[in-house]
C-alpha cells in the first residue's frame, strides 16, 4: 500500500509513463506523496494540509503550476 514505491511502480508500468513525466495528485503528504518523491513523481497536494497547492481537484486544474 501507499506509500510503497511499489505501488507506483505498478501504475508507471501499467501504464507506460515515465516517472519524470508523471503526476501524483492527493491529499496526504505522507501516503501520496513519498512513495511518489521515491521514484521522481512529482507529487500535487491538495486539500486542507498547509502545504496544500489548492484545496480541491477543480481549483488545481484551474491553476497555472509550472514544474
Amino acid at each position: 500500500g501507499k506509500p510503497e514505491p511499489r505501488l507506483f511502480q505498478c501504475a508507471l508500468t501499467q501504464s507506460g509513463a515515465d516517472p519524470e513525466d508523471s503526476l501524483m495528485i492527493g491529499d496526504n503528504p505522507h501516503t501520496d506523496c513519498d512513495g511518489a518523491k521515491a521514484l521522481g513523481i512529482h507529487p500535487f497536494l491538495i486539500g486542507r494540509h498547509e502545504d496544500a497547492l489548492a484545496p480541491d481537484i477543480a481549483t488545481l486544474l484551474s491553476l497555472r503550476v509550472s514544474l
